[in-house]
């Protein structure tokens, strides 16, 4: 039956994270364990914290192995996992958000997704706690506004970050750009 075949997958994928888990585990492993995992979402016996961490783990394996578009959908599949978390994800699980947030907006904004990137990055923004988290921000979103020939707006996002960490006093902020 479904039932069976979906407490097959979750138990196939369990096994196969604890064995990657272990020494001389295999990388494959753990896709295979996560791709079990995520294709039995409602049939119980999972946490979902971990299986946040566990995408977003695949998805930064992936991108190291230059694998962008499997990188970006275990990322997903990682904020997916995260808002099931809480409402408030940001405030119970900051390092976590931080980490998924960070990874997704940036890889949706290199990879030309812009209009998803940016909403992800102005979140990410928005809930940072720090400046220096929120300096690789202004520099994918700069360089995203670049890429899209939005020159002024690139050269504004990057004048407002040197303001940020006083490179720059705001006194002397006199760059006024016409759109």
């Amino acid at each position: 039956s479904g039932q069976e075949k979906q407490r097959l997958r979750v138990m196939i994928g369990k096994k196969l994270y604890e064995f990657f888990d272990r020494p001389g585990g295999k990388q494959w492993m753990l896709f295979a364990a996560a791709d079990h995992l995520n294709s039995s979402i409602g049939h119980g016996g999972k946490d979902h914290r971990t299986l946040a961490k566990l995408n977003l783990t695949c998805g930064q394996k992936a991108r190291f192995r230059a694998a962008f578009a499997p990188a970006s959908m275990y990322r997903r599949q990682s904020l997916f996992y995260l808002r099931k978390l809480d409402k408030n994800p940001w405030k119970t699980h900051y390092d976590l958000s931080y980490e998924i947030y960070r990874e997704l907006s940036h890889s949706e904004l290199s990879m030309g997704y812009f209009e998803k990137g940016n909403e992800l990055a102005q979140i990410l923004l928005k809930e940072t706690r720090t400046l220096e988290e929120k300096l690789s921000t202004y520099w994918v979103l700069a360089e995203a506004k670049g890429k899209q020939q939005q020159h002024h707006e690139s050269l504004r996002i990057c004048q407002d970050a040197l303001v940020r960490v006083t490179a720059i006093p705001k006194r002397m902020h006199f760059f006024h750009m016409k759109k």
